[in-house]
C-alpha cells in the first residue's frame, strides 16, 4: 500500500533530497504544497483532504483542517514547536503529533555567535 504524504514547507527537500527519496523508499508519494507561503486554514482544508500524513511548517492544523481528512493519522511538524496544531483536536481523533526538537539548534547557536561578534566590533 502507498502512503500519500503532504509536504507544506517550500524548502523541504529542494537543498538535500534524502528525505523525499527516505519518503519514496518507505512507500509513500509526496505531494507538495502547490504554495510557497503559509497556507490558510481553508486551502489546508483542501490539501489534506486525501493524505495519511502532512508534514507542515507554519500552516494551521486546526479542528476543522483534521475533521476534512478521514485518512490522516500523523502531522509532523517540521521545527520545533506546534502552536499551529490543535494538539487537543488530534488527540480526540486519534491523530499523532510530533515535531523535530533541536532541528535548529546550530543555526541558533551560529545566530548568538554571529551576533555577539557584531557587538563586540561594532563597540
Amino acid at each position: 500500500m502507498e502512503y500519500r504524504v503532504l509536504v507544506t514547507p517550500a524548502l523541504f527537500g529542494r537543498k538535500n533530497l534524502a528525505p523525499i527519496h527516505l519518503l519514496g523508499e518507505a512507500g509513500c508519494e509526496v505531494a507538495p504544497s502547490p504554495y510557497r507561503r503559509t497556507a490558510t486554514e481553508d486551502e489546508m482544508c483542501a490539501l489534506v483532504a486525501d493524505v495519511d500524513a502532512a508534514i507542515v511548517s507554519l500552516d494551521p492544523v486546526t479542528e476543522k483542517v483534521f475533521a476534512s481528512s478521514p485518512r490522516l493519522k500523523i502531522v509532523a511538524r517540521c521545527g520545533v514547536g506546534y502552536d499551529n496544531i490543535d494538539v487537543a483536536a488530534a488527540t480526540r481523533m486519534g491523530i499523532l503529533v510530533t515535531n523535530v526538537p533541536g532541528a535548529n539548534s546550530r543555526a541558533v547557536a551560529e545566530m548568538a555567535v554571529g551576533l555577539g561578534m557584531r557587538v563586540l566590533c561594532y563597540s
